[in-house]
């Protein structure tokens, strides 16, 4: 069997009872990766390693490391990844959610045959429930108010992309401050030191919609903060125009708004009200 160059980076928090599915789906590309790495970040078991030991002696040729670190957030996770990477292309994969089986083999034949002004191909996603996630078909370097933007932009999120190494490595780790948009951070960075990417292929990732995915974020006053520390270090490195920061900000605070109304009508107008300053 022909292994594909490639590194797939499987970072996991408290979601064991996943993991099996995700590395299931890595073992069953139509051609595996050389390497998978798996980053535990301070699960409250060890389940994990448990998970992983089953598939260390795979026979599909895959290098397959487990490590394990003190819980710091999916940035720090990735970032130990980052760095027992060994091949020359790699992706992350998050715990929960699964590659299609061609996933890499359409992103490597692509991005393979680029030049070297290329950071990555990308693809679109399934939903467990059956939903399309979709991406326009982009060649270049977009505008960075397209990242993050279904059916009209460019993915957000690194599991999307097939990545080159080298380009990784030349803008350095995802930024540990960032709770929430690191992904985006990330991509951003990428586009703002000149480099292009290119899609889609089609759909090459299977996102989990949690039974419980609402409940996991009770904290949305904690999930606003993260947003708004995004949208700060943005305005502060120049990621977006104005326009689009005005209008992102304006987003972030109607999330709040719709799931505090009820509990927290007062807390909710007075956000009601910031976002109004951003039309």
């Amino acid at each position: 069997m022909n292994n594909l160059p490639i590194s797939v980076i499987i970072t996991t928090y408290n979601d064991t009872e996943y993991l099996t599915s995700a590395i299931e789906s890595v073992l069953n590309q139509s051609y595996p990766p050389k390497q998978l790495i798996i980053v535990d970040d301070g699960s409250d078991s060890y389940m994990a390693k448990v998970v992983t030991n089953r598939y260390l002696d795979n026979t599909k040729g895959i290098d397959i490391c487990f490590y394990r670190k003190d819980n710091g957030g999916a940035s720090s996770a990735r970032n130990m990844g980052l760095k027992y990477v060994n091949q020359p292309y790699l992706t992350f994969l998050d715990a929960d959610d699964q590659l299609l089986k061609d996933s890499l083999l359409k992103r490597y034949n692509l991005l393979s045959n680029l030049s070297s002004e290329y950071f990555g191909v990308y693809g679109s996603a399934i939903t467990s429930e059956g939903n399309n996630i979709d991406f326009i078909n982009f060649d270049g370097i977009p505008n960075t108010s397209y990242v993050g933007k279904y059916h009209t932009g460019i993915p957000g999120g690194c599991c999307y992309y097939l990545f080159k190494t080298k380009c990784i490595k030349e803008i350095g780790p995802f930024d540990i401050s960032l709770t929430h948009n690191e992904d985006f951070d990330f991509i951003i960075r990428l586009l703002k030191a000149g480099k292009l990417c290119k899609g889609s292929v089609g759909s090459i990732y299977r996102v989990t919609i949690r039974p419980n995915s609402l409940s996991r974020s009770e904290n949305y006053e904690k999930t606003f903060n993260g947003l708004i520390t995004f949208l700060n270090k943005a305005e502060g490195q120049n990621y977006f125009t104005k326009h689009e920061l005005k209008y992102r900000k304006q987003r972030a605070h109607l999330f709040l708004v719709k799931r505090i109304l009820k509990r927290k009508p007062f807390l909710a107008f007075r956000h009601l009200l910031l976002a109004a300053k951003y039309i």
